[in-house]
């Protein structure tokens, strides 16, 4: 092996070639600043360097060392570079986290909260042990978790490769000495987030890879067409064995130095659409070339259930042994992994079996006779045997099939059968429920054992090929779909027959044998039996996370997890029922103070907001949380994310509103005056049009509400930062239905659990009533970490239940407990709301004379008249001399240089725009400020949009008021000033901000908002353009009154 020897600053480097060649000037450097970190003591420092955009090359780089007070070391580097032609030097900035032994690279000077948690991750990695670490969202766990695993998987690799002449001497590979990092998230669109972190760091050039299935990667036209997962991998490699691929027989025949230069164009790591959208370019098959990857990649992206169901994990080949597995977002991995470790199946499946094998049993049949009428014809003398291998492209055993049928059939009587036995009944739910044992009996008696399962699942295999091979042969589309069935029965087998089950254990089919099996995984499952119709459907639950994580945590390195919301931590960790030594509960970036909390006990009528299952329906408590509703409305800016229990709850409560009067207006529209409203739809695509509307509606000014529900899709992983969500209200508490079988046989579980354990084994153990406590505050805690997305966000967090006034402070998140108070209804803590806005120089629009109004039922006689006057309050204001902004001086000087004076006919003009305002209150004086109740004893006034009592003599008012500009010729001819000159301002500036102000005054004209119109133009306008706001502002009224 070649070594390179550099001495820079009296300290010399020996690196071998190969790390020359590949990495050049920057891991040079970094090493450098490593040595001198490691012999300083510094914990932390600053690493500026000169970075390649496009491939490897060899560079030369020097380096000085300034040491920094408080243990800091910043490097500050200047260059001697060499540099061949087209190389784009750019400068990168990382920053050195020393924690323990280990030196990590991160792409900004991390908070404390990031260290805190990145030393948790190293203490794990560096013991072995697994840990639990909860951070609040905006924490940057995702880099945190990247930029420390990777760390820890580098410092391995450097001191294998000590080892590396000696393996290659022994014929082995350091490969398996050092672990993979297996990162595991619940969606595609998550695991694509974290590519984009990754490709922030110095990290990105780690060999990664993102798993997938055919479903999400092939692009063959005819495989995708297919609608079933199993028939698309059938179809797959039907195609390739036959060569009938074109994506992969490109993929077999290229280059692997090409490919990987080609999927890494740009030096960063591409996401799963990435891979697609290149491999569609150049005609690559996405899936194997992932799949390809996989092998020697060091970090592998993947989702939940590739790890947990045991199924997905011997088809993908998922090697866990001395691995480090990652779970991100883990909220809900207790519920993932009892999902994926139960299964169901039905009488009409069987059936459905049944016909499929028999189907395909005939056809095996009938080609044998074809055969030999083909050979007695021809006078063939080779066997029959050969001859079918010859003519068969799938070689499958009738006997076999024949089998398979026979059990089948004996596996339905079974379950006939097995409706007449006796089982255990439950009150509130229909069916029986069985021990699990039961399960593996049915089976057993069948002749579907464990020992051939194996068997059992190829014979399964074979005959979905040869459905498909004879569908393609024979143009027969019907048979293509007939393996399905089959197929869903494979994998029933498969996980109820899966390792560490305790059907594992269980190869007798004697009754007696399987009822003195004593493994504890055992009484983690139930069998629970329906009967609907002549239907009966076998649901062979798992109750307990337990056995998932006991199958993937055999062996694994380290089992991390980690999200926002796992509070309260200690019934997560002890649910999982493996050991969790490293544990973190982590404070926010953001400071205590940018966060306020309220739990709303009472209405404003005073009934109790208790949104049980008997309550949420009555109009008292529905009425009153819509007052809640309009209330926060007023007192809160910007967007506003309400989370409602359930979808029922959500849909009766908008109902309501809309047919139910606050005052003489509906609730709804009472709501929309103030924040225009938008409801979570069912169908991702019409989720992302509502939020695209949402955002709009929040960057005009105007302000939005957005009514979702609690562990739906609003509430996990979409990000709403800044003003989308000033406030985050929850209205009620989303326990799970005690209707649905699962979640009582899951309290029945619990319960008997705990029955004759010691006082020290019942902490570990939680009981029924907590875990279904626990389960519905981890929906509301997700909803919560909607409020805050980074260290400078800040806002409103409402829990609207009087449940939540006695629920202990450790339910909710570390971040949140001191911050949350109990308030007797929401009028007492507007003040407080207030303040907390006022502070951040951001106030509603809360004006109480509207809300007077409302009530009265005046409002729209006193709409434009009230938008004025709050537009008055906000000019005053503004954070500059108003009165010398808009002085008739200016405004003569404008003009003269415009020459208006020459256009437009001349008429006096007041001196300020103010004087024009005040005109304001002279007309409260006019109008009656004691408004009527009904809206039938008022007249509108022609041309003003007042309404004016009866009893009243009718007013006229001067037509110099800005508040009523009449509609004759004279006026109109004296308005045309203003246009002139907001025609002369689109002239005078250029265009990108022209377009900007277009804008600004399209949004002013539609929703009123003068606030979100006067801080557009002090960004774009003011500074260049002070002279010319008062004919802006005047052209803008006349508009708006038109």
């Amino acid at each position: 092996m070649r070594i390179i020897s550099i001495k820079l600053h009296n300290i010399e480097f020996a690196l071998p070639h190969s790390f020359w060649q590949e990495a050049g000037v920057t891991k040079l450097i970094s090493s450098i600043a490593k040595e001198k970190l490691s012999r300083s003591g510094g914990i932390r420092g600053k690493l500026c360097c000169s970075v390649w955009r496009e491939g490897a090359g060899a560079g030369m780089g020097f380096c000085r060392f300034v040491k920094e007070p408080k243990a800091q070391l910043e490097l500050r580097p200047f260059y001697e570079t060499l540099v061949w032609p087209n190389r784009t030097n750019f400068i990168s900035t990382m920053h050195l986290v020393q924690i323990d032994s280990f030196i990590v690279e991160f792409p900004f000077e991390p908070y404390k909260c990031q260290i805190k948690f990145m030393e948790k991750v190293m203490e794990a990695l560096r013991t072995g042990q697994n840990a639990a670490l909860e951070s609040p969202t905006g924490t940057g766990k995702t880099l945190c978790l990247l930029c420390a695993a990777i760390a820890y998987l580098k410092d391995c690799k450097s001191k294998i490769s000590q080892t590396d002449t000696i393996q290659e001497i022994q014929g082995t590979s350091s490969r398996s000495l050092y672990p993979k990092i297996l990162y595991a998230s619940r969606t595609h669109s998550q695991l694509a987030q974290v590519i984009r972190e990754l490709n922030k760091t110095t990290y990105k050039d780690i060999k990664t890879v993102t798993l997938a299935s055919r479903d999400v990667l092939c692009i063959n036209d005819k495989v995708m067409k297919e609608n079933n997962s199993h028939v698309k991998s059938l179809m797959c490699r039907n195609l390739i064995s036959k060569h009938r691929c074109p994506f992969y027989n490109f993929y077999e025949k290229a280059d692997p130095s090409t490919l990987d230069s080609l999927y890494s164009e740009d030096g960063l790591v591409p996401d799963i659409e990435e891979v697609i959208s290149i491999s569609q370019k150049h005609k690559y098959c996405p899936y194997f070339r992932n799949r390809t990857m996989y092998e020697n990649a060091d970090l592998i992206l993947l989702p939940y259930n590739y790890i947990i169901d045991p199924s997905l994990r011997h088809k993908h080949n998922i090697q866990l042994k001395g691995n480090i597995v990652i779970f991100d977002e883990a909220h809900n991995l207790e519920s993932i992994c009892e999902e994926s470790t139960s299964v169901s199946f039905s009488t009409t499946q069987i059936s459905a079996c049944i016909r499929e094998t028999k189907k395909v049993l005939e056809m095996i049949i009938n080609d044998e006779e074809e055969i030999r009428t083909k050979m007695a014809r021809d006078n063939t003398t080779a066997s029959f045997g050969t001859e079918i291998q010859k003519t068969s492209e799938v070689k499958i055993e009738k006997n076999d099939v024949a089998y398979l049928l026979a059990s089948l059939h004996h596996f339905e009587d079974n379950v006939d059968v097995c409706m007449k036995d006796k089982g255990e009944k439950v009150i509130g739910i229909d069916g029986k429920v069985y021990p699990s044992e039961k399960m593996i009996e049915l089976l057993s008696k069948a002749g579907f054992r464990k020992d051939m399962k194996e068997t059992i699942s190829l014979t399964i295999d074979k005959i979905g090929q040869y459905l498909t091979a004879k569908a393609h042969n024979e143009s027969a589309g019907e048979f293509i779909d007939k393996g399905v069935y089959l197929q869903e029965f494979s994998s029933f087998i498969s996980t109820v027959y899966a390792d560490k089950h305790a059907s594992s254990e269980v190869l007798d089919s004697s009754v007696c044998a399987m009822r003195n099996v004593n493994n504890s995984s055992a009484k983690c499952f139930q069998l629970y039996v329906t009967e609907h119709g002549s239907v009966i459907t076998l649901n062979y639950w798992c109750f307990s996370p337990s056995v998932a994580m006991y199958l993937h945590s055999s062996g694994v390195r380290s089992v991390i997890v980690t999200s926002g919301t796992l509070s309260p931590l200690n019934s997560f960790v002890n649910s999982l029922g493996i050991s969790f030594p490293v544990t973190l509960e982590n404070q926010h970036a953001a400071n205590l103070d940018q966060i306020l909390g309220a739990r709303i006990r009472f209405s404003q009528g005073g009934i109790d907001l208790c949104g049980t299952f008997h309550r949420r329906s009555s109009a008292g408590y529905i009425y009153g949380v819509g007052e809640v509703i309009i209330r926060a409305c007023q007192i809160i800016p910007g967007g506003i994310l309400v989370f409602f229990s359930s979808y029922v709850v959500m849909n009766s409560c908008l109902k309501f509103w809309k047919t139910t009067k606050f005052g003489t207006m509906f609730i709804w529209e009472t709501i929309m005056i103030y924040k225009e409203a938008f409801i979570e739809p069912k169908s991702k695509l019409e989720l992302k049009t509502v939020l695209l509307q949402f955002r709009q509606k929040v960057r005009e000014g105007s302000g939005a509400i957005l009514f979702a529900v609690c562990r739906a899709k609003v509430s996990e992983g979409i990000d709403f930062s800044d003003n989308e969500s000033r406030g985050v209200i929850v209205i009620g508490i989303p326990y799970a239905p005690t209707t649905n079988p699962r979640i009582e046989l899951k309290k029945q579980f619990l319960t008997k659990q705990r029955i004759g354990l010691a006082k020290e084994e019942l902490k570990k153990n939680i009981s029924a009533d907590e875990w279904y406590q626990v389960d519905a505050i981890r929906g509301v805690n997700q909803s919560i970490g909607r409020v805050l997305r980074h260290k400078d966000d800040f806002g409103v967090v409402i829990l609207v239940d009087s449940r939540f006034c006695t629920m202990p402070s450790k339910r909710f998140p570390l971040w949140m407990r001191e911050c949350l108070k109990n308030y007797q209804n929401i009028s007492h803590f507007e003040n407080e709301c207030n303040q907390f806005f006022k502070k951040r120089n951001m106030q509603a629009y809360v004006n109480h004379r509207k809300s007077m109004e409302i009530e009265a039922g005046s409002v729209c006689a006193r709409k434009r008249h009230e938008i004025l006057k709050w537009k008055k309050a906000n000019i005053e204001d503004l954070p500059f001399d108003i009165d010398t902004l808009y002085s008739s001086e200016a405004v003569a000087a404008f003009e003269k240089s415009i020459g208006v004076e020459d256009t437009v006919p001349k008429r006096p003009r007041r001196s300020c725009i103010f004087e024009e305002l005040e005109e304001v209150n002279k007309i409260n004086e006019l109008v009656d400020v004691s408004h009527p109740t009904d809206i039938n004893d008022c007249n509108f006034q022609s041309g003003s949009g007042l309404i004016i009592r009866k009893t009243k003599p009718r007013l006229r008012l001067k037509h110099k008021s800005l508040l009523m500009p009449q509609p004759d010729a004279e006026i109109m001819t004296a308005w045309k000033r203003s246009a002139v000159e907001y025609n002369k301002l689109l002239q005078s500036i250029e265009k990108s901000k022209r377009l900007t102000l277009k804008m600004a005054l399209t949004n002013y004209a539609a929703d009123s908002n003068f606030q979100t119109l006067i801080s557009t133009f002090t960004v774009e306008t003011v500074p260049n353009h002070l002279e010319i706001f008062k004919g802006l502002y005047e052209y803008l009224l006349l508009r708006t009154l038109e």
